[in-house]
């Protein structure tokens, strides 16, 4: 994950704060506000984290092949990821 967890919640409790002051949500306390929007971060994240890990299994299985071609891994890696992203229509 790219982000601490401290990182997130600081995140998550600036944004909870806006969005109750600028009124566009209400019936709701910043601080559980907060702790679902710092949730729907945290699992995005990990959903990132997840397709990273799958993209390395990936060029692990073509580790040879990739040696043997010159690929380079961070271009193949961005280039797979990518691929990904598309065809889940995925929002990174």
């Amino acid at each position: 994950m790219r982000l601490s967890l401290h990182q997130i919640d600081l995140f998550s409790f600036r944004i909870a704060k806006q969005l109750l002051r600028k009124g566009f949500i209400e019936g709701i306390k910043e601080d559980r506000l907060a702790e679902r929007i710092g949730d729907v971060i945290t699992a995005e994240l990990r959903r990132e984290d997840d397709l990273n890990d799958e993209v390395r299994q990936i060029l692990d299985q073509y580790a040879d092949q990739m040696q043997e071609a010159g690929a380079q891994y961070h271009e193949m890696f961005k280039k797979i990821k990518a691929k990904l992203v598309r065809e889940r229509n995925i929002i990174l």
